[in-house]
């Protein structure tokens, strides 16, 4: 029987590179990137590392035969579509891969992997010339860091004056193209990182991102010379790998772990574990939809109308926050009328659960519904304390920003009543802003439970 089911293609992306017991970058880190990222990762393991968040404590590197042995094996098997290299550690192991890599006619992305982030040594002093010789040829694109920049051109790196000089002297060693990553002291206001792409011709592409200031971003440079790699694999030319590949690196360093004592490892899986919860999101109010449909609960709907909303995690602002488009409105008989599920359709509301997700981040779900003292019976009655922030509390400089009283307002009352579940925020009002009433949730069953106990109980 003929199978219909769609397989789309996914390529080959091979690392070669170190192992970190730690988990956080390496062979490691590069297997995640290339996975989430929708590639098929095969590895050669170049060194074993003990090493944790704090750094790297020992190093022990295989045969360097048997490192070759290991690349042989693969490319006999697999079709290879993209190369990355990381840790190659000392000579002995790049000669004896460097002939090997010359037969493979695919994109071989460099990332000379001198110094760990703790400053322990990952290339041998000798192996550098070498590497230098035998790897940097065959490279399409090498992804130097400052300071590893310096070490293979010989040139100081204090200004931009430099950038030109130190590029010429790399493409001398005869590699295709350059990422210069300045994330080290480009530019000088430290509030941006600019990455600079080269070609030999002269040609430069300068790609900026806002600096995140985070202790935690063990393994970024591993992350982001396999993401190129596999974006290269799948037949993107280079300024689009990289940039991609940076979009990649950045939310996964926005969202990074702070696991260990030290420098905690970037989240490959932010990214990915959003987009899956990006329809969850629509499914659960969905369902509140089904389940509400012939519920009589419109005395909860406030003039202004009422609005659901659903975050996924990572949220960063309402584009991240589903709602019911157009909002909530009420029949004749008392039953809720529903707009469309889509996101970013909802901007209170998405303050709201962006603000409470912040101080708890268990809640997941939203909704407004009407202020009167019936319904605040009817709450602490089934209960739940509900807790009230005042508007004529608000400092003037809030007030005068569009938009910031219900992010003030849900902050102030978890900043008040901090170690309890807060789960019902009542807001008098005040002069042309109707009194209302926030529901937070945990769960679509959890807030489906609060208002049809609401509405039992009034």
């Amino acid at each position: 029987m003929l199978d219909n089911t769609y397989r789309p293609e996914i390529p080959v992306v091979l690392t070669i590179a170190g192992s970190d017991s730690s988990g956080g970058a390496g062979i490691q880190a590069d297997l995640k990137t290339i996975t989430l990222l929708g590639g098929y990762g095969a590895s050669v393991i170049t060194a074993l590392t003990a090493q944790n968040t704090c750094g790297v404590f020992a190093i022990e590197a295989p045969p360097a035969s048997f490192v070759a042995k290991q690349l042989e094996v693969v490319r006999e098997d697999l079709e290879v579509q993209a190369v990355k290299t990381g840790m190659l550690f000392n000579a002995e192991i790049i000669l004896k891969l460097a002939p090997l890599l010359k037969k493979m006619s695919v994109p071989l992305v460099v990332d000379p992997v001198c110094v760990s982030q703790s400053g322990h040594k990952l290339l041998q002093d000798k192996a550098i010339e070498v590497l230098k010789k035998e790897i940097l040829p065959l490279a399409t694109l090498l992804t130097p860091n400052i300071p590893e920049a310096e070490l293979l051109s010989g040139v100081k790196l204090e200004s931009r004056k430099d950038i030109p000089a130190c590029l010429k002297s790399l493409f001398a060693l005869g590699c295709q193209a350059i990422l210069l990553k300045g994330g080290h002291f480009f530019p000088e206001d430290g509030q941006e990182v600019v990455d600079i792409l080269a070609f030999p011709e002269g040609k430069t592409i300068e790609f900026k991102s806002p600096k995140v200031f985070t202790s935690n971003n063990h393994g970024t440079g591993c992350t982001l010379s396999a993401a190129i790699a596999t974006f290269l694999a799948k037949g993107m030319d280079i300024p689009l790998s990289v940039a991609k590949a940076r979009e990649f690196l950045l939310f996964s360093l926005k969202n990074a772990y702070a696991l260990g004592k030290g420098a905690g490892p970037v989240n490959h899986l932010a990214k990915t574990y959003q987009e899956v919860n990006r329809y969850r999101a629509l499914e659960d109010l969905w369902w509140l939809k089904k389940k509400l449909l012939t519920e009589k609960l419109g005395f909860l709907v406030p003039e202004v109308r009422m609005n659901m909303v659903r975050l996924i995690p990572y949220a960063q602002d309402k584009e991240d926050v589903a709602g019911f488009e157009g909002r909530i409105s009420v029949d004749k008989e008392g039953r809720l009328l529903w707009g469309e599920v889509l996101f970013g359709v909802s901007s209170h509301m998405a303050r709201v659960v962006l603000t409470a997700a912040q101080y708890d981040p268990r809640i997941v779900l939203a909704a407004n519904i009407r202020y009167s003292p019936r319904i605040l019976e009817a709450i602490r009655k089934i209960g739940y304390p509900v807790f009230t922030f005042n508007r004529e509390d608000e400092p003037k400089e809030v007030k005068e920003k569009e938009g910031s009283t219900l992010e003030w307002g849900v902050a102030k009352v978890f900043a008040e009543n901090k170690g309890q579940k807060i789960e019902f925020i009542a807001d008098p009002g005040e002069k042309g802003k109707e009194p209302m009433i926030r529901v937070l949730a945990y769960s679509k069953e959890d807030l489906l439970g609060k208002l049809k106990q609401i509405g039992e109980a009034y």
